[in-house]
């Protein structure tokens, strides 16, 4: 009799417990943070195509840890000699549905998060490259599916190897290739909001806040390093033919990598909230002194200022104009109308309150009659 979840039965060895409790852990965290993703972006903001592409990711997400326990449910866990035929082939079967999951839910992965650097970085330049850095990911993760779907010919032979007559590629290689190149499109992701980041006019502070944001990311890469090294270990299974055991390391690491990918780029969003509860207990010290953030928009007396030139050029032509804007009636930080690296990541001034003076350096802003469209 096999387990549900995993657990030793009639004296049989079995760690699909392992398996079964990380898809559990990971999916209710994954889960948690894309809700407060987006119970943020639709109170401060508004959803853009970064939000329904960790959307989509988590819907994959949640498809990969179900197969995942089904296949645990057949025997996925043990050893192949203890499991029944058809248990092996059931098992095998919710795996390879297990495996394209999981290209698909990296896939969504990494273009979410480059999607959010397009949203906060509107220099021409890198919006072209996030574009061609799409391009190949997508490009990328389809060539990686196709060859998981079509390992073998006939398709049943990747789960009825002994069974069906065909043939199958090396599989070992076509698993390092991917988690290679998994790895490298892991450092490009947070190598390329750098220079973006470089060039905002915030102080020193402030740019090494927005680093810490980004480079939480970095755990995507340690997971993703880790899955590679399992899955070179995990090579050793086809020659002994007992991959229901010992693909499970592999399994643990696939299921971390692919939701961890979800929270991560969820945390640059969920900042401002935490920096609006943060400023409550700060504003009392801001009173003494004056405030002079540089921040890209802001409201004054019922009109709404917004950049006349991208940050990009803003910044080529260091402008010595400065503008004194003052805060309107009611005014805390928040702007519904447009979503920039403010309303994105929370950087608004600690000590802006209702009358005060928000000091615009080196910006070229125009102001425009706000109707509420």
């Amino acid at each position: 009799m096999i387990s549900t979840f995993g657990l030793p039965t009639n004296g049989l060895p079995d760690q699909g417990w392992k398996l079964y409790l990380t898809s559990l852990i990971m999916i209710i965290a994954a889960g948690l943070a894309a809700s407060a993703r987006l119970t943020t972006r639709i109170i401060y903001g508004r959803l853009g195509p970064d939000d329904y592409t960790i959307i989509a990711s988590l819907v994959f997400s949640i498809f990969l840890s179900v197969s995942v326990q089904l296949a645990i449910s057949n025997g996925y866990g043990m050893h192949k000699k203890d499991l029944e035929q058809h248990e092996l082939q059931t098992a095998l079967e919710w795996l390879f549905i297990a495996q394209i999951a999981f290209k698909v839910v990296v896939m969504f992965n990494k273009i979410s998060v480059v999607l959010l650097y397009k949203r906060l970085f509107v220099n021409n330049s890198f919006q072209r490259v996030c574009w061609v850095f799409i391009a190949f990911i997508a490009a990328w993760s389809a060539a990686a599916i196709f060859a998981t779907i079509f390992q073998c010919l006939p398709i049943e032979k990747s789960f009825e190897r002994h069974a069906v007559n065909g043939h199958c590629i090396k599989r070992h290689r076509e698993w390092i290739a991917y988690a290679t190149i998994n790895v490298i499109t892991d450092a490009i992701v947070l190598i390329l909001p750098i220079r973006g980041i470089a060039r905002l006019q915030f102080t020193t502070w402030e740019k090494l806040m927005v680093y810490g944001v980004f480079l939480m990311g970095g755990s995507v890469m340690i997971c993703s390093i880790l899955r590679a090294t399992a899955v070179g270990r995990s090579a050793g299974a086809l020659r002994d033919h007992d991959l229901t055991w010992n693909f499970i390391p592999r399994g643990i690491f696939t299921l971390i990598e692919a939701n961890v990918g979800i929270v991560c780029p969820c945390l640059p969003v969920l900042r401002q909230p935490v920096h609006r509860l943060v400023n409550r207990f700060v504003k009392s010290r801001c009173k003494s002194r004056k405030s002079e953030t540089a921040i890209p928009l802001n409201y004054n007396n019922g009109q709404h200022v917004e950049l006349a030139e991208s940050w990009d050029r803003a910044y080529r032509e260091r402008t010595e104009r400065s503008t004194a804007v003052t805060v309107a009636p009611g005014w805390d930080g928040r702007d519904d109308e447009l979503d920039d690296m403010t309303t994105s990541l929370g950087i608004l001034p600690p000590c802006a309150s209702e009358g005060s003076i928000v000091k615009l350096p080196g910006v070229m802003v125009v102001e425009r009659a706000y109707n509420g469209s």
